[in-house]
Parts: C-alpha cells; sequence; structure tokens
C-alpha cells in the first residue's frame, strides 16, 4: 500500500517539474520495452528516488535496478551535491544501495525481552 495518494504523488511531482528539479529516468531493453522507470527529484544538496518501477519477472531485474539508479546519478551530477539514498532495512535494499557505495549509519534499537533466557543470551551475544 503506498504511503500517499496518486494525487499526492502528482502533485509534488509537477512541483518539483515546475521549478526544473524532477525528472523520469527510463530504461528499454534491446527489444524497445520499457523494462524500468525512476522517477527522480533533486534540490541543491541532493537528489531522491521518488518512485522506482522495475519488472520484477525479469530475470535481469537487479542489473535493470542498478543501471536504472546509476543513470539517474549520471544525470544529476551536474545539477546537485548528493544522491539520498535514504536508508533501507530491507535486505534487498539495502544491498543494492551499498553497490553504490552508500553506508549504514547505526541508529538505536531499543526492545524488551521478558524471557530470561532470551534474555541472557542476548546479553552473552552483545558483549
Amino acid at each position: 500500500m503506498p504511503l500517499y495518494s496518486d494525487e499526492t504523488f502528482i502533485n509534488i511531482f509537477n512541483a518539483a517539474k515546475s521549478r526544473g528539479q524532477a525528472t523520469i529516468v527510463g530504461i528499454d531493453k534491446e527489444d524497445g520495452v520499457m523494462c524500468a522507470m525512476l522517477c527522480l527529484v533533486w534540490d541543491k544538496n541532493s537528489a531522491y528516488n521518488l518512485a522506482l518501477s522495475v519488472n520484477i519477472l525479469d530475470k535481469d531485474s537487479w542489473t535493470i535496478r542498478v543501471k536504472i539508479i546509476t543513470e539517474a546519478i549520471k544525470f544529476v551530477s551536474d545539477k546537485t551535491q548528493n544522491y539520498d539514498f535514504e536508508g533501507s532495512m530491507i535486505n534487498g535494499v539495502a544491498q543494492r544501495d551499498q553497490a553504490f557505495g552508500a553506508v549504514q549509519m547505526p541508529y538505536s534499537c531499543i526492545s524488551k525481552i521478558n524471557n530470561p533466557i532470551l534474555k541472557l543470551w542476548y546479553k552473552i551475544k552483545n558483549s
């Protein structure tokens, strides 16, 4: 389920596009069929991937993801200073981002363990 409506997405894109700070990058396969699209927005400091669509049934979907992000980075390289991957806890997304040199930034994780055996195991594991 999307985090925002189609209308909100279109409004964000159109507002950025009217300021010359948005585009859609597409990748075609050899047969001319579009296999991926990336909606890109930026300001003077950073570029952001607003939406990415790739045919996951395509056997080359991982390569296509890397290729389209590479093209997006090239496109904004003279328009902004950074490409913000925005981080992810999803393994596949994190691995893709790290392929571009993205570095994970650790942050606090708060949890409560009631089971005494699990609590002991956790203390031993993290000491």
